[in-house]
């Protein structure tokens, strides 16, 4: 795990120190206000150790890498993908309640330029495929990344509001249908689109 220099941070650029220990890790937080992780989905296990760290060294507020569609919906908290980010959930809430540590917690939709560049869902540019999820027409939320990072900063302006609740943002409500249209648009060029469906009923 490494942790950020805040001091190389605000001068532009980025130098990042090894953490070996949960001691260097308590010992790297000391004298920060708020933690904001953006771990990936397979760091998960290790947010508790990062929370037990935060609360050791006087953090104030923890934001957990929970940026997703229904991860707060208890109806989603017995499924596979979702349930380390419950747990995750259930702890803050216990530290929460015996006053150590706030949270905050962003419902932010799909990661919409992450999607349609880095790791295409409703369609392929690429290859030109389209892999339908039932008749493409379910509405979800979608988020710029940089819109989460604009609202992240927005929310630590108002602690008060912000503390020990679920903030819903997104920038656009769209179906798989909608971009799959834009897609043909404008990517022309190369052999005809491959279509294949599921069904996820």
């Amino acid at each position: 795990m490494s942790l950020a220099s805040k001091e190389m941070m605000t001068q532009g650029y980025l130098s990042c120190k090894l953490i070996t220990s949960p001691d260097s890790l308590t010992s790297a937080l000391t004298d920060q206000d708020v933690i904001v992780n953006t771990m990936s989905s397979g760091a998960m296990v290790n947010q508790k150790l990062i929370i037990d760290a935060a609360i050791s060294a006087g953090v104030k507020r923890y934001i957990p890498s929970e940026y997703g569609c229904f991860t707060t919906d208890p109806a989603a908290h017995d499924v596979a993908v979702v349930m380390p980010m419950a747990d995750v959930q259930n702890y803050l809430n216990i530290k929460a309640i015996e006053g150590v540590l706030e949270w905050t917690v962003f419902q932010t939709g799909v990661f919409l330029d992450v999607m349609v560049t880095v790791a295409p869902l409703a369609f392929d540019p690429a290859s030109k495929s389209i892999q339908w999820y039932d008749d493409g027409k379910a509405e979800f939320s979608a988020s710029n990344t940089r819109t989460i990072g604009w609202v992240i900063a927005a929310a630590l302006k108002k602690p008060e509001e912000t503390k020990v609740r679920v903030v819903f943002v997104h920038d656009i409500v769209l179906t798989q249908k909608k971009l799959v249209g834009s897609g043909k648009r404008y990517v022309t060029a190369g052999p005809e689109w491959t279509e294949t469906r599921i069904d996820t009923a």
